[in-house]
């Protein structure tokens, strides 16, 4: 490798080899990537190792500068006898050469003394230890004090640059790989915001029959203090309310979004939890309201988010002057989200205007405001909004949907999409909750997902677009299974820059396109234009879709699924991310891989040569073969030629 100089030029010379280093760096093979922070490792704990021993060491020295080890200097234990003591020091007293002006020796032979006077004493030896036990505490701390802190700040600044390293070079997951968020960040925060909120939903069930049942199964809910609300009957008073809110409910809380309900519909689901029943709030209390056979029953139930599909956006507001009011009633949520609860819209305000020149990204009640200007809690919202200095601001907006299809919608394919080397693809893809936040419907858990943020006009995309059906478009808000075949997140953004892309895209839930796709009757959008697509897309949805027609019926809401894991590498779980790739099983794709690379097709193939093909002019066999440089070995027929053998015998 040439080495690097940095010329005295000036700080664009200095740029330009830091990024020529840091392209060596990421151009490094995964495993010299994974020894390079092996080496760090190592050093580190070599680093504390030194610091361990050096630690010993010290502490002796500060013991002995504070207070003389009497049991050191005449060798023998703490648990010494009287007369192993006096045996000790006759034996030391021994070994001392008494000569005239011999410093050294009068000097040892008064250590001894006072050694042996201390301890040979009862009252003098027991206030010797205790002085010495004192001395042995205060060693301790000034060496902790003097070792351990820098040793603490050797580790976390050892620890900041491993992540840093391993940010840089791609390794291991967490923060480092896209979709897992840091938790300081906006995005962590914001998922851990979500994660938090609660809406509670007061409902009047009125029962024409006061012996009428209401046909609910209840069980304790979280903390002991709600009843968690597990079935609702059929026939039951509960049911019929059911079926008479769905009229009057808001039941399109999206605009050109069908089958979706709003978290503030006054249906009541399963899985909500009641909180209150007539004023009552104790359980018990609360059974003894419900088992009264009342007209009519006022009850409050609390639905936590993950029982809905958060749908999450974000919207610019200006306003002309600090006097002109952002018209926009709201008050703290009552759950420890720390949101602002959206009472009421002015239609003549900052948001009204906006909700009228945005439809599909109107702001409506029962809303929740989760951040301003990147700013979380009520009380820091609250200040934005009252500064008068401020008077543009980006809101981030939330709203609980639910779904009648519990299943997510199946995933399609689209493409090829096919450009020129300098023309652009003209699409934006990256994780759900990372700006911007154009009305992205998040599925449970899905968080760090990828989906399509845009698809700019005038390029290869929206030309797509623009030549297919609405069954064939691709639309902002689908999930990306997969581009080219690779499901990594990491290797998206490579394989989007080939000129020749497929990607597999999970519509968004309650368009067009979902729909059909549950029905099983829509069209794939992996052909090049849409009569080839009707041709190919019944198969591939039929199989993606996997019977998804049986489960039709109307259901309360989406049901838990429980996924069985095996368990994870003893690897992983000693070296978490950062255990070396060559302990860690092989993935899926890897082995896919290689098992599909060691497949062969064995078939015989008689060649047979006519009359006129015998003698001097005989023809040539017509095949152009090398050698093969797989386990297999042989010859790999790298060309055919129409006019030979086999050419005749393929025709």
């Amino acid at each position: 490798p040439r080495r690097l100089k940095i010329a005295p030029a000036g700080a664009a010379t200095a740029s330009a080899h830091f990024e020529q280093w840091a392209a060596m760096t990421l151009a490094l093979s995964r495993a010299e990537r994974q020894v390079l922070a092996g080496f760090a490792v190592v050093v580190v704990a070599m680093a504390v190792l030194h610091e361990v021993m050096q630690l010993k060491e010290l502490k002796e020295a500060v013991q002995k500068q504070l207070l003389e080890d009497y049991y050191t200097v005449l060798g023998v234990s703490e648990g010494a006898s009287q007369h192993d003591v006096a045996i000790a020091w006759k034996r030391a007293m021994g070994s001392i050469e008494m000569r005239p002006h011999n410093e050294e020796g009068r000097i040892r032979r008064a250590h001894v003394t006072t050694a042996h006077e201390t301890l040979a004493s009862v009252d003098l030896r027991s206030a010797y230890d205790r002085q010495r036990h004192m001395v042995r505490l205060a060693s301790d701390g000034l060496t902790m004090a003097a070792v351990g802190a820098p040793l603490l700040a050797a580790l976390w600044l050892a620890l900041h640059v491993l992540r840093a390293l391993a940010s840089l070079l791609g390794l291991g997951g967490g923060a480092a790989r896209p979709g897992g968020f840091d938790p300081k960040s906006f995005e962590g925060r914001l998922a851990a915001t979500l994660a938090k909120i609660e809406v509670s939903v007061d409902i009047e069930i009125r029962r024409g029959d006061p012996s009428k049942k209401l046909g609910m199964k209840l069980a304790p809910g979280s903390g002991g203090s709600s009843l968690l609300i597990e079935d609702v009957h059929e026939g039951g008073a509960t049911e019929a309310h059911n079926r008479a809110a769905k009229g009057t409910a808001q039941t399109s809380p999206l605009p050109g979004r069908e089958g979706l309900k709003s978290w503030c519909s006054p249906e009541v689901w399963v899985g909500d939890e009641l909180v209150s029943v007539d004023g009552a709030s104790r359980p018990s209390d609360m059974m003894g309201k419900l088992q009264a056979n009342s007209v009519s029953l006022s009850v409050t139930v609390k639905r936590p988010i993950k029982t809905f599909l958060p749908w999450v956006t974000e919207l610019n507001l200006t306003r002309a002057s600090a006097e002109e009011r952002w018209g926009c009633q709201m008050t703290q949520a009552k759950d420890c989200s720390g949101t602002m609860q959206v009472m009421e819209v002015d239609p003549s305000g900052v948001l009204g205007r906006w909700n009228v020149m945005n439809p599909p990204a109107a702001v409506r009640t029962g809303d929740r405001i989760v951040a301003v200007d990147r700013e979380f809690e009520a009380a820091r919202i609250l200040k934005v909004l009252t500064d008068p200095s401020s008077l543009a601001t980006a809101w981030v907006v939330v709203r609980g949907l639910r779904d009648k299809r519990p299943q997510q919608p199946s995933a399609r394919e689209y493409g090829p999409f096919t450009r020129q080397r300098d023309e652009k693809l003209g699409i934006r893809i990256g994780p759900a909750l990372q700006s911007p936040l154009d009305g992205i419907i998040v599925e449970n858990g899905g968080e760090g997902a990828f989906v399509v943020k845009q698809v700019l006009p005038g390029y290869v995309v929206d030309t797509w677009n623009r030549n297919v059906g609405a069954a064939c478009q691709v639309l902002e808000g689908s999930v990306v299974v997969s581009v080219n075949g690779r499901t990594d997140p990491l290797e998206f953004s490579s394989e989007l820059k080939k000129t020749s892309v497929r990607m597999r895209l999970r519509p968004p839930r309650g368009t067009q396109q979902a729909l059909e796709g549950e029905r099983g009757a829509s069209t794939d959008a992996s052909a090049r234009g849409p009569k080839d697509a009707a041709a190919r897309a019944s198969n591939a949805n039929g199989a993606s879709s996997g019977g998804s027609s049986s489960s039709s019926s109307a259901i309360a809401g989406p049901q838990p699924v429980v996924l069985h894991f095996d368990k994870q590498p003893w690897a992983r779980s000693v070296f978490g991310q950062w255990a070396p790739g060559f302990l860690l099983p092989k993935s899926f794709d890897d082995r896919l891989r290689d098992n599909l690379s060691r497949m062969r097709c064995i078939f015989p193939v008689e060649l047979q040569r006519g009359s006129e093909d015998r003698g001097a002019e005989a023809r040539r066999i017509g095949l152009n073969l090398v050698t093969a440089r797989d386990e297999l070995g042989g010859l790999l027929v790298s060309e055919v030629s129409p006019a030979g053998l086999v050419g005749q015998h393929n025709g």
